[in-house]
């Protein structure tokens, strides 16, 4: 018998689950790398993932010790070389409820690895990637072009009011490009209510603006103070942008809306990308302060509030509250990160190296993020992800809960 790539060995009579190799769990073609295609998310059921690193997939840990009772010294090296993938790690049948992994997992069948991901080292530039580019490279130039007519200008005139569109497309090209690198890995086309999820971003991110207007503008003029002469007030950039663009979404969980992880990210993604896109176009505005990696460098709005989102929507999931430690601990963090990247970034005077943070917390942010968002990526998209973006099993896991 033949097993579909993507239905789960436990929805079978157990007469009937055959051992499975790496072309059967699951087969991923060029194609499908390409453009996955849209559907439901995989039925619920135990898939193969990769097991934690500090325990087998018997329940041993890296000491030898054996935590169901059986003695691993007479354990042949066979039988446990049988489960692992091609990398070396060792693979376990971990629950999908449907919609999210649960910390349930299983020995999985008998030559049951996972196929080795193929890299490709201009991958993005396949369709729309080399159109994303291309249309980025030519409105950079063009508000650059701009910018160069009168560098200390601080409001366009004539056609240099056509910066701040420019400017607008410059960060959606970049936004769109990082909306479908997550696609590719967590499949929002299989999440519910997509459109709805997509108009709520873009008000959110909308929102976020004015929230960031009244703590970064009107907040300092209604202290008696100029916020462009007066560098201090910088530090709030990080609570008022980061409390903004999460104001909507939390709203939005807290009445019952949109509580799936896979929905919470990419609302805050879209919420992120729309203030970024909105905060190109202000800045196209103000000439002298329009510089060539402004289009680029909103991307870091999508970092750091992506990562709260990737990291609090999947405890809130676990919880019956939004607020816990670790979705509070992520949005202090990022705060933080938001605020000591513009004071350094806004510094004239700091020393040259500093003008690295700016790359090395999108770097730290993109780690953190792809740690915690791996655990998002549904089951029968598994084989088309990098070894790093596959959802590692827990690694304390739960006993398997019976199937019905």
């Amino acid at each position: 018998m033949t097993i579909c790539p993507h239905q789960p060995v436990s929805a079978l009579p157990d007469h009937q689950v055959m051992p499975m190799t790496s072309t059967e769990v699951p087969p991923t073609t060029a194609a499908a790398r390409r453009a996955p295609a849209s559907g439901h998310a995989p039925e619920p059921g135990f898939y193969p993932v990769p097991a934690h690193p500090g325990h087998d997939h018997h329940g041993h840990d890296h000491h030898g010790h054996d935590h169901h009772g059986h003695d691993h010294h007479g354990h042949d090296d066979r039988d446990h070389d049988r489960d692992h993938d091609r990398s070396g790690a060792a693979v376990l049948e971990r629950r999908w409820d449907g919609d999210v992994w649960t910390d349930s997992t299983r020995p999985a069948p008998e030559g049951t690895v996972l196929a080795p991901h193929r890299r490709h080292p201009f991958a993005f530039l396949r369709t729309p990637g080399w159109a994303l580019l291309a249309v980025y490279l030519v409105s950079t130039v063009a508000c650059m072009a701009l910018v160069a007519r009168d560098p200390d200008a601080t409001r366009p005139s004539g056609i240099v009011w056509l910066l701040p569109p420019l400017g607008f497309v410059s960060a959606a090209t970049v936004m769109v490009a990082v909306v479908l690198y997550f696609q590719r890995r967590l499949r929002f086309d299989q999440v519910g209510e997509r459109p709805g999820i997509v108009a709520w971003g873009v008000v959110s991110g909308a929102v976020g603006v004015g929230v960031a207007l009244l703590g970064e503008v009107v907040l300092p003029h209604a202290f008696g103070s100029n916020p462009g002469h007066q560098h201090a007030w910088v530090w709030i950039a990080g609570p008022a942008e980061e409390l903004g663009k999460l104001l909507v979404p939390v709203a939005l969980w807290m009445l019952g809306r949109y509580r799936l992880p896979r929905q919470g990210f990419l609302l805050v993604v879209c919420s992120a990308a729309t203030f970024g896109v909105i905060e190109a176009a202000r800045y196209g505005l103000s000439p002298d302060q329009f510089h060539w990696n402004r289009g680029a460098g909103e991307i870091l709005h999508v970092a750091l509030t992506g990562f709260v989102a990737a990291v609090a929507w999947q405890a809130a999931w676990r919880r019956s509250s939004w607020f816990t430690g670790a979705a509070v601990g992520a949005t202090a963090l990022a705060m933080v990160l938001h605020s000591v990247n513009d004071v350094i970034a806004l510094d004239r005077h700091v020393p040259a190296i500093l003008g690295l943070v700016t790359p090395v917390v999108l770097i730290g942010l993109y780690l953190a993020t792809k740690h915690s968002a791996r655990q998002m990526v549904p089951p029968d998209n598994v084989a088309a992800v990098s070894e790093g973006w596959r959802p590692v099993a827990p690694a304390a896991s739960a006993a398997p809960v019976p199937e019905r």
